[in-house]
């Protein structure tokens, strides 16, 4: 979206930062709301802000056209570079119009759009998990609200603070690998354009990895989050069953360390077992899961 200027809407950015700092003497975080996608985020260059936000509506993203994975990782290594709190906000599939959810969206009863964006942002180190903005057509509809249990319940108690790899840095995956569907993105023609569509969306197929994998390290603790790539109402080949996955997870002192195994949706660990961490990395077989499955691993 390049209907403003980059340059003049930096400016303004710095001259509002520098003017509300300036005025508050109590000291509140300062940021903006901003869709900053792609490489647009160097409208936040040289500011006066504590946070940096975005929006993501993923099928403006011309890399990541409808693939959370890839535009919470790609969101997350523009802004990282600021070295402030980054907080997704306004996030969610749109429509070809630009408006609301998308029909696949609609059919989506058990809730994996906002399942996933809110374990794929913390998992890239962001500060909040993504907000959704499908309120009425979607969260209401198939009553999404307690997707937020699983999640809250493995962070809690979490010194965000302390984890210095983020997203796909230090956390990969062996396993197999299968077709699923993908979506790709192009400028709409005259007529589509004036019909409404600020885009036009390509459906295909391609092969992938069975999982990936996104997490947070530091020396002493691991939070990793697994996920059956086909398990989305994109991607749309789902496995019974996840199985033969390796994890490996670098930059953690050596030692022997306990792992925990948890379910995403209810928060609660359903195996535990040990690794050994050797030369800052510990290999470990996943138990075989459905659709996803959270690790914690500490000394």
């Amino acid at each position: 979206m390049r209907e403003y200027s980059l340059k003049a809407t930096g400016e303004w950015f710095r001259k509002a930062s520098a003017e509300t700092h300036k005025l508050d003497a109590y000291r509140h975080i300062v940021t903006s709301s901003w869709i900053g996608i792609d490489q647009e985020v160097e409208a936040y260059d040289n500011l006066q802000f504590d946070a940096v936000d975005f929006h993501s509506y993923i099928g403006f993203h011309s890399e990541a056209p409808f693939d959370i994975y890839k535009d919470m990782t790609l969101s997350g290594r523009l802004l990282g570079k600021y070295n402030l709190p980054i907080i997704p906000g306004e996030y969610g599939y749109i429509k070809e119009d630009g408006f609301g959810p998308p029909l696949g969206m609609q059919d989506d009863v058990k809730g994996l759009h906002i399942h996933d964006q809110l374990w794929a942002s913390l998992m890239c180190g962001m500060a909040v998990s993504a907000m959704p903005w499908h309120w009425e057509k979607y969260l209401d509809k198939y009553n999404c609200y307690a997707k937020l249990q699983g999640i809250c319940r493995f962070v809690k108690g979490e010194d965000f603070a302390g984890y210095r790899s983020f997203g796909e840095d230090n956390v990969s995956v062996e396993c197999g690998r299968k077709k699923v569907k993908y979506v790709a993105m192009d400028a709409p023609t005259q007529e589509e354009k004036q019909a409404g569509k600020r885009m036009r969306v390509y459906y295909g197929d391609k092969t992938s990895s069975e999982a990936y994998a996104l997490g947070l390290v530091s020396a002493e603790r691991a939070l990793v989050w697994v996920k059956d790539a086909g398990s989305d109402f994109i991607a749309d080949n789902p496995s019974p069953y996840v199985e033969d996955v390796v994890l490996t997870v670098k930059g953690m002192r050596d030692g022997t360390v306990k792992v925990e195994y948890w379910d995403t949706e209810k928060g609660d660990i359903i195996n535990t077992t040990s690794g050994e961490v050797s030369n800052g990395k510990v290999l470990i077989k996943v138990p075989r899961f459905t659709n996803d499955v959270a690790v914690k691993i500490y000394h």
